[in-house]
């Protein structure tokens, strides 16, 4: 189950205009089709840890800056 957003009123101005960027045109055309990783730092040997490894050692679909 995903956990709620924050509702806009509860945003300072900073993050608000963040989410207006990232839902725009442009944002959505160049980062479209890319996936967000995260490796939790309180809980290791995650899932992510290991696609991340996996991709990277593959050639896989993980950008060079990551690997």
């Amino acid at each position: 189950m995903q956990k709620p957003q924050p509702k806009a009123a509860t945003l300072d101005a900073s993050m608000l205009e963040l989410r207006m960027q990232a839902r725009s045109e442009e944002a959505r055309a160049r980062y479209g089709d890319c996936w967000l990783l995260m490796d939790r730092e309180d809980a290791a040997d995650d899932n992510a840890e290991h696609l991340i490894a996996i991709s990277c050692n593959r050639g896989g679909p993980i950008g060079h800056s990551m690997c």
